[in-house]
């Protein structure tokens, strides 16, 4: 995965194992979920990609989106929202959606966890504190 800044030119890139089916990226650090077999994978690097952080074996339902800070990498597997931690990478369920989340990030500066949720009655924004 190459990491480039806003004007194209290239900051570094980051080697992973299996098919990247999602990233994110914060200040410090890059996420990468990659899929492979019968387990899928969170790995991290640092933002430019040169130094591997951590890694862990997620559930392979694993939905195709990260929200990533510099402390927290947060994945879905259906209606439930895990997070893990940058530093310990040990993986705790966060939040249980209603309803299966049509987008997971935080909101700027808060510390929160942020996801969407389309119902037929209309949609909501949820949230809840990350740390």
């Amino acid at each position: 995965i190459y990491v480039v800044d806003a004007d194209g030119n290239s900051l570094g890139h980051a080697f992973v194992q299996g098919i990247p089916a999602a990233i994110g990226l914060s200040s410090h650090v890059l996420g990468v979920l990659t899929q492979r077999g019968p387990r899928d994978r969170i790995s991290w690097f640092s933002a430019d990609g040169q130094t591997k952080l951590g890694s862990v074996l997620v559930s392979r339902r694993a939905a195709t989106q990260l929200a990533v800070t510099n402390q927290l990498i947060v994945y879905r597997v259906n209606r439930s929202l895990y997070g893990v931690p940058t530093h310990g990478g040990r993986i705790r369920l966060l939040a249980t959606a209603k309803t299966s989340p049509d987008s997971i990030d935080f909101a700027s500066g808060r510390g929160e966890l942020v996801w969407a949720e389309n119902r037929a009655d209309g949609g909501r924004v949820r949230a809840v504190e990350a740390h």
